[in-house]
């Protein structure tokens, strides 16, 4: 499996020009200032936001392609890009229950009611939240409810995992928990792993490479390690003063 980026966007005041490859297995984390499009990377990888220019290939199949031609343009909706998302504010549905919203990433697939029920159980079961099948979000701790959602991502079994800034809104001690959980379920995960965060620890503990998005653009590749030796941004070195001590 292998992901392919070569996409153009502009999107209110932000000119976007990205370009980056992703082989199977491997994490990347995306790192930038507020308001550098890092959000909106994944927004077009989910297809919930068209590209301007350029394609997106997944495994050799094109998602998302927008030339000068129009016959030879290529855009998959999202329910068939075979990719699971965890949204920065989780986007349980309040009104379902746990495992309910687990199998809606199977039914919106076409998967029967009762096998979709079964398998979002499964998934629940191997993230640790079984016992919450029956609740409803609001009931749920900000751990549990972060571990419902990455099982709705994974259940349909994708190709590419799509993580917004997953950890953000956890406190520290629960951070660490659903952290340790996370890694588990990526290093399970064959595909495609994109991260987005701000956090430094969640980069060195989750991710294998780092790409720096500012003002639309890729300023900066590599390991972490690398990234933070050479910094040629003010944004980086800041990164670069804040390293965390283990």
């Amino acid at each position: 499996m292998s992901l392919q980026v070569q996409v153009k966007l502009r999107f209110g005041t932000l000119d976007m020009d990205v370009e980056f490859d992703a082989d199977q297995g491997e994490t990347i984390a995306i790192l930038g200032p507020n308001g550098a499009g890092k959000t909106t990377l994944i927004r077009m990888l989910a297809g919930l936001q068209p590209i301007d220019e350029g394609r997106i290939v997944l495994d050799g199949g094109v998602l998302d392609q927008c030339t000068l031609c129009a016959s030879e343009d290529r855009f998959v909706p999202p329910e068939q890009r075979n990719a699971g998302i965890v949204f920065q504010d989780l986007a349980l549905f309040p009104h379902l229950s746990a495992v309910q919203n687990v199998a809606f990433a199977l039914e919106a697939r076409g998967i029967r009611r009762r096998d979709a029920h079964m398998s979002a159980l499964a998934k629940m079961d191997a993230l640790g939240v079984l016992d919450k099948a029956e609740l409803r979000p609001s009931l749920l701790s900000g751990g549990e409810a972060q571990r419902v959602a990455l099982a709705r991502a994974l259940v349909h079994e994708p190709r590419m995992l799509l993580l917004d800034e997953p950890l953000s809104s956890l406190d520290a001690s629960t951070r660490s928990d659903t952290r340790a959980t996370l890694r588990e379920a990526l290093e399970g995960f064959e595909g495609v792993r994109i991260i987005v965060t701000h956090d430094l620890v969640d980069v060195i503990a989750l991710a294998s490479s780092v790409l720096v998005l500012e003002a639309g653009a890729i300023t900066h590749q590599g390991s972490i390690q690398e990234v933070l030796a050479n910094p040629s941004s003010n944004y980086v070195r800041y990164l670069a003063s804040q390293q965390p001590n283990f």
